[in-house]
């Protein structure tokens, strides 16, 4: 359990609301307006989504409008119309967290997608070669170790619409991490 609980900390730390400071791109994508009004349960992973057979662990849902400041270091307020998270694991090497919000514009989950990845090389990650998903889309990693253990931790950053998407977690490669953001992105366009 302890094992647990330092995953999840390190999960909810990197996907999370780090700090940092950076310019906001001016990027076209990030000043188109699509709002996608749909339920985030309802695009979310599910454990028949996984290969092998993790267990779901924590999960959080709310459709109440939550206002935060400064999650990203930069002294903005981020409006939240909608939340979920959910966390599913296997072992200390093998886990997956995922945090999906709503926000009030498109340019607003473009901007936080953008803030978190460069928060995320301010504290040792490496940025990845990917194809984009969604509109805006980084892949991140780093090695962990815990115990005389390493293991690849990645983190995988997607806005499409108004939505936000964070993946993290250990896996021994990053194709699995694409591959779900693939899901959750077809997830979406289908429900759309």
């Amino acid at each position: 359990m302890k094992k647990l609980k330092i995953i999840l900390i390190s999960i909810l730390f990197a996907t999370g609301f780090i700090s940092g400071c950076t310019d906001l791109s001016t990027n076209d994508k990030a000043t188109e307006t699509t709002f996608f009004d749909i339920s985030l349960f309802n695009v979310t992973l599910v454990e028949q989504d996984f290969t092998t057979s993790f267990t779901k662990v924590m999960e959080n849902y709310t459709t109440e409008l939550t206002t935060v400041e400064n999650i990203t270091g930069n002294e903005i307020t981020w409006e939240i119309l909608e939340q979920y998270s959910v966390t599913f694991y296997i072992n200390i090497t093998n886990g997956v967290m995922e945090t999906l919000l709503k926000l009030n514009s498109s340019e607003k989950a473009y901007n936080l997608t953008l803030l978190s990845k460069n928060n995320l090389l301010g504290v040792n990650y490496t940025q990845q070669s990917i194809e984009t998903i969604g509109d805006i889309s980084f892949l991140l990693n780093r090695t962990i170790t815990y115990q005389n253990n390493e293991s690849q931790y990645y983190t995988l950053l997607f806005s499409i619409g108004n939505i936000f998407v964070a993946l993290g977690g250990s896996a021994p490669k990053q194709s699995t991490f694409i591959t779900y953001a693939k899901t959750i992105e077809s997830n979406i366009l289908n429900v759309i």
